[in-house]
């Protein structure tokens, strides 16, 4: 009797303003490879374990404050090897499971989350909660626990990760990442799937040679990345790019850059996000169009659409692109040849067109120019290091290529 009235006083309920509809195009597998993300980032060995229906994510030597509940608040350190690292993403994670009827739990130290939707009577809208409870167990670190999985849904996560398929006797090792024959046309970062290609072999790309978008669904290409507003991932679109103070851009990570406003706005050009578009909805939605655009099938510069010009050239930026009337359409596929053209009525695209920098068209050196500020030294890369298959110590990413483990003798070979 005593105990429980004890836990109830030590039982709390954070609630976050993130309604159910959030991030509403996500699924069980954005959600579970947000959770993989963040053990992979952390400083603990990845450890995972599927069971009767069960995923268990854990990192032994993590610990999540309350305060990483805070949108924009992060537990990640400053290394541009990782891409995840309990941000954002595991709270999103949180939602989408309990959103899709997944039931979770996260044993924190000695404490235990469990996600919920409520009504909020200070926001007066259903919210995400967290209700805190102690752990009656002895916990290591952090553990996520998601429950109801069906064997389809563990297949979808296993094909996401790579450190959780069978071992490959092909990779080939590369100090950008690694190629991998036996996965023909598959992209994976950092050892999660990010999108299929069209290329020869399949790659794995180390993070800190490939920006991804906040979805991690695809490269952003030449497109510079900002903090987003409210502290929600990074975008490429400057409608959505929070504008700080100079002391506010100042105080953050040592990874990020603060770039004057001004010098990024005369340097904007205009994009298309692949993903923002279908063709159908387009001719739909304005059938009787009198002017369009020629788009370059099967070629982007990250998710970004690329344009035929007036002078016969391509570019991604929409405001360089030839307008073509209505009655010269055919004679603008044919300058295309035998690789053909896409037609978008203009009215579409100008609406689903955003402001966006690319890396080629600025200079940090110069945009910092008499602004007094001075970029820190980069920090060299921590060593990516895994656990042997056969007794688990540790060995470097170079280890699995180069040589059988030194202590057991076993092959760790992706």
């Amino acid at each position: 009797m005593l105990a429980a009235i004890a836990d109830r006083i030590r039982s709390k309920s954070y609630e976050l303003p993130l309604s159910r509809d959030y991030v509403r195009h996500w699924g069980l597998k954005e959600a579970i490879r947000e959770l993989v993300q963040n053990a992979l980032d952390s400083e603990s060995p990845f450890e995972y374990a599927f069971a009767n229906g069960q995923l268990f994510i854990t990192s032994r030597f993590a610990r999540l404050e309350a305060s990483t509940l805070v949108l924009g608040s992060t537990s990640k350190s400053d290394r541009p090897d990782a891409i995840g690292s309990f941000g954002e993403g595991y709270k999103i994670a949180l939602l989408v499971l309990t959103r899709n009827g997944y039931d979770v739990k996260v044993w924190n130290g000695n404490k235990q989350w469990v996600p919920e939707f409520r009504h909020s009577d200070q926001f007066d809208a259903e919210v995400l909660c967290i209700n805190e409870t102690p752990a009656h167990r002895q916990n290591q670190g952090v553990e996520f626990v998601v429950s109801g999985l069906s064997e389809e849904d563990e297949t979808e996560i296993r094909n996401m990760c790579l450190r959780m398929q069978p071992p490959m006797s092909d990779v080939i090792g590369t100090k950008y990442g690694h190629i991998l024959p036996s996965r023909p046309g598959k992209l994976y970062v950092g050892t999660l799937f990010v999108c299929d290609t069209d290329l020869t072999y399949g790659y794995d790309i180390l993070p800190e040679h490939l920006q991804l978008e906040r979805d991690r669904q695809a490269y952003v290409g030449d497109g510079l990345s900002f903090w987003g507003f409210g502290g929600s991932g990074y975008v490429t679109d400057l409608a959505k790019a929070q504008v700080f103070t100079r002391d506010g851009a100042c105080d953050h990570r040592d990874t990020d850059i603060p770039w004057p406003k001004a010098y990024v706005d005369a340097r904007a050009r205009v994009g298309v996000d692949c993903q923002n578009v279908t063709l159908s909805e387009a001719l739909d939605q304005h059938p009787d169009a009198a002017e369009f655009y020629v788009q370059k099938p099967q070629c982007w510069n990250g998710n970004n659409l690329i344009w035929l010009c007036e002078d016969g050239v391509f570019t991604s930026d929409l405001s360089k692109a030839a307008v073509v009337p209505r009655a010269h359409t055919v004679t603008w596929i044919g300058k295309l040849g035998q690789s053909g053209a896409v037609v978008w009525p203009r009215p579409y695209i100008d609406a689903h067109s955003r402001r966006l920098v690319e890396r080629d068209d600025v200079n940090i050196k110069e945009a910092l120019r008499g602004t007094g500020i001075k970029l820190p030294k980069p920090k060299k890369p921590k060593m990516m290091m895994f656990n042997c298959e056969g007794c688990g110590r540790f060995i470097s990413d170079a280890q699995r290529y180069r040589e059988d483990c030194r202590n057991c003798g076993t092959s760790n070979t992706p």
